[in-house]
């Protein structure tokens, strides 16, 4: 009998880790979505942005990991009852679960590290600054020249007072990179007309450029040896403005599916497969076989149970599915109304309700069916010791696939 309980117990425990995991998950990433898209930006600064992208990601990927131990116990049970109870007894039972915590944690730590990035910001605005020696009469490329000590020293200290006042003054996220003779500044902006604004400064001929005015007013020795000259790639600027910034407008702090680094594509369909493509293959495939040997005839007719976690399984899965494919269509560059992202992104922050909620509703009535039958399992006992195994065998054999 007390074996039978710790049989019950480990597909319990499992279901329980689901459940919460679940509503923990759906109310906090639910409300964080709700306050970021009503304000249009993410407001709790940036360390908190990484915290809730990784937070966000491992609590998913481990309700999905969850999901497919669970299927995995169900086909263990169905297949290898003998050996079932020592597979998964109490201790084995929570020594996976915590495996699959691990696992979804260590899948989601790349962006963490360079690859891939998690942030509130999608995609970058390349801006170059080309800088043209005033040693002589004639404004001459300094690609075109050898540059001395100094000219090196000047660039970089020239790119520092760009990035400072530009961050100052639009409060932009900003990076800046020196070659030989240009300086590449890769710009991320919260907002259409913050960057409305930025370009109409740079593109300004009133008074040269908003770029090399800022030089100007900061340290006027440095602009009397140089001119600079602002490049900005116009097809770069559409896409950023158009495609990338309205897609941005919803604040919440996920993973960037936007050419941000060199290893953009590669994380992302990393992070994709192993959190969510992968463990529903195991479910499925767990759920198939189950499926198999129920309609041949070899499982009892009541698989209630297993067949909420398959179909739960299946409609997270589709809840899921939209959120990457709108993210990746956002990210090779194609306009994605705003609401469409919230839809997705509300979807996929509560897909696994699909799961959770059926096995509540289900399982509620029948935790209270099966504590009675126990309870006079034990009555019987008392004056029939000889068939105290038998009623409790069957009991349980009731509840054991529900």
């Amino acid at each position: 009998m007390a074996t039978r309980k710790r049989i019950d117990r480990a597909s319990s425990v499992i279901m329980k880790n689901i459940v919460v995991v679940s509503f923990i998950s759906s109310i906090l990433n639910t409300v964080l979505l709700c306050i970021s898209a009503s304000k249009e930006t993410w407001m709790f600064g940036d360390v908190s942005c990484q915290i809730h992208a990784i937070v966000c990601y491992v609590l998913l990927s481990s309700i999905a990991w969850l999901t497919s131990l669970a299927a995995i116990e169900r086909l263990y049970k169905c297949l290898s009852s003998g050996s079932y109870s020592m597979t998964f007894s109490e201790i084995n039972t929570r020594i996976l679960i915590f495996g699959m915590y691990m696992t979804a944690f260590f899948l989601c730590t790349g962006p963490m590290y360079g690859w891939g990035e998690y942030s509130q910001f999608k995609g970058l605005l390349m801006i170059k600054v080309r800088l043209l020696s005033r040693h002589t009469t004639e404004s001459t490329d300094l690609c075109n020249t050898t540059l001395t000590k100094a000219d090196a020293e000047n660039i970089q200290y020239i790119g520092q007072l760009i990035t400072s006042s530009l961050q100052e003054k639009w409060n932009m996220y900003i990076r800046s990179m020196n070659t030989k003779c240009d300086i590449h500044f890769t710009v991320r902006i919260r907002d259409v007309t913050s960057l409305t604004v930025l370009l109409e400064d740079v593109e300004s001929q009133q008074t040269g450029n908003i770029l090399y005015d800022l030089i100007t007013h900061l340290n006027n020795n440095v602009t009397e040896r140089y001119t600079p000259e602002v490049i900005v790639d116009r097809s770069n600027m559409h896409n950023y403005k158009n495609v990338l910034l309205p897609f941005q407008s919803l604040g919440v702090c996920t993973l960037d599916f936007s050419s941000v680094n060199d290893y953009k594509r590669s994380a992302t369909y990393y992070i994709f497969g192993t959190t969510l493509i992968l463990p529903f293959a195991v479910t499925a495939a767990c759920g198939l076989v189950v499926l198999m040997n129920h309609y041949s005839g070899s499982l009892p007719d009541n698989i209630v149970n297993f067949k909420i976690i398959y179909f739960g399984s299946l409609l997270s899965f589709i809840c899921c599915f939209p959120y990457y494919v709108i993210n990746f269509m956002n990210g090779s560059g194609h306009f994605i109304p705003r609401h469409a992202n919230f839809v997705s992104t509300f979807f996929f922050y509560n897909s696994s309700l699909c799961l959770t909620i059926p096995y509540l509703l289900y399982r509620r009535p029948k935790c209270r069916k099966s504590t009675k039958s126990t309870k006079n399992a034990h009555s019987y006992s008392n004056s029939n010791g000889i068939q105290e195994d038998i009623q409790v065998e069957q009991e349980y054999s009731k509840v054991d696939y529900v």
